[in-house]
C-alpha cells in the first residue's frame, strides 16, 4: 500500500505542477496580451497625433492657397484696372492726334499733346527718354524735327523694318516707335 499511497502522491504531485505550469502559461499569456494591447494604444495615439498634425497642415495650406488667390484677383483686377486707364489716353491721343494724306501729324492743339506727353511721363506710363526726346523734338530743333520723324518712322515700317532696327536707325526710343505706329492705325 505504500507503493500505492506512493504513485497515487506522484501521480497527485504530478497533476499540481502542470496545473501550475498552466496556471503561470495562461498568466504570461495574459501579460504578452496586456503588452500587445498597450502597444495597439501607443500606436493609436500616436496616429491620432499624425492625423491632427496632417489636418492642420492642410488647414494652413488652404488658408495660404486662399490668400494667393485674393492676391493674384487683387493684383489681375489692379492691372485692368490700369490697361482701361491707359486704353482711355490712347484713345485720347488718338482722338487728338491725326495723320492727313502727307503722313503730316496735325493736331487739334500742341500745347495739349504736350501736356498728354508730360502727364504721361509723370505717371510712369512712358520712359522719360522717350518723352523728354519727344518734348526736345517741340521745343528746339536740335534733332528731326517731330513731323519728320514720324513720317521717317512710318516710312521705315512701311519698307519692313522692326520696331527695334527703327529705333536704332532714328536713335529714338522702341515705345515712342511703337506708339507713332499704333498712332498710324
Amino acid at each position: 500500500m505504500n507503493k500505492l499511497n506512493q504513485f497515487y502522491m506522484s501521480i497527485i504531485f504530478t497533476g499540481i505542477v502542470l496545473i501550475i505550469v498552466a496556471l503561470v502559461s495562461v498568466l504570461f499569456d495574459r501579460k504578452k496580451s496586456w503588452d500587445f494591447d498597450k502597444r495597439i494604444d501607443e500606436k493609436k495615439q500616436e496616429l491620432l497625433e499624425l492625423i491632427s498634425d496632417a489636418e492642420e497642415m492642410v488647414n494652413e495650406l488652404n488658408r495660404i492657397s486662399d490668400y494667393i488667390v485674393t492676391q493674384v484677383n487683387a493684383k489681375s483686377d489692379e492691372l485692368r484696372q490700369s490697361l482701361r486707364e491707359c486704353e482711355s489716353k490712347l484713345k485720347e491721343i488718338n482722338s487728338r492726334v491725326c495723320f492727313d494724306a502727307n503722313n503730316d501729324v496735325t493736331t487739334e492743339k500742341e500745347t495739349d499733346i504736350k501736356s498728354i506727353i508730360i502727364e504721361n511721363k509723370n505717371s510712369g506710363d512712358f520712359s522719360a527718354e522717350q518723352t523728354d526726346n519727344v518734348l526736345d523734338d517741340n521745343n528746339n530743333e536740335k534733332g528731326i524735327p517731330v513731323k519728320a520723324k514720324y513720317r521717317e518712322v512710318l516710312q521705315l515700317a512701311e519698307k519692313g523694318l522692326t520696331d527695334t532696327e527703327i529705333a536704332k536707325r532714328l536713335n529714338i526710343g522702341k515705345g515712342e516707335i511703337q506708339l507713332i505706329l499704333e498712332l498710324n492705325r
